[in-house]
């Protein structure tokens, strides 16, 4: 695991094994500071973890890595990797594990 990527953007393993793959829809949608999300491989393998603008354009790279079978969970304070913050608005999170794609909305809302 790249250890920039733990300390940065607070990626945990929550859980042990499970039998899928998942995205969860984050938590709080819509927000205006941080927000978590939670999801799930079920064996070791290459990760990444996207959000993505309306042009599905990457503007970050939330997680690109290995990692073991669980349940994570990521908290994100809504900012670019250069720390910018974001405008409000619609966005997209993508998850691809292995040949696993999933894709989930989220909303910041700036008040």
């Amino acid at each position: 695991m790249n250890e920039k990527n733990l300390r940065n953007l607070k990626l945990r393993k929550i859980a042990g094994s499970v039998n899928e793959r998942r995205l969860e829809q984050n938590v709080p949608n819509p927000f205006d500071d941080f927000t978590e999300i939670r999801f799930s491989i079920h064996r070791q393998e290459w990760v990444r973890l996207l959000i993505l603008d309306h042009n599905k354009k990457i503007i970050h790279h939330l997680f690109d890595g290995q990692l073991r079978a669980g349940v994570y969970r990521i908290l994100w304070d809504g900012k670019t990797a250069d720390s910018e913050p974001l405008a409000e608005g619609s966005y997209t999170y993508k998850l691809e594990a292995g040949h696993f794609v999933a894709i989930r909305k989220l909303e910041i809302s700036n008040q």
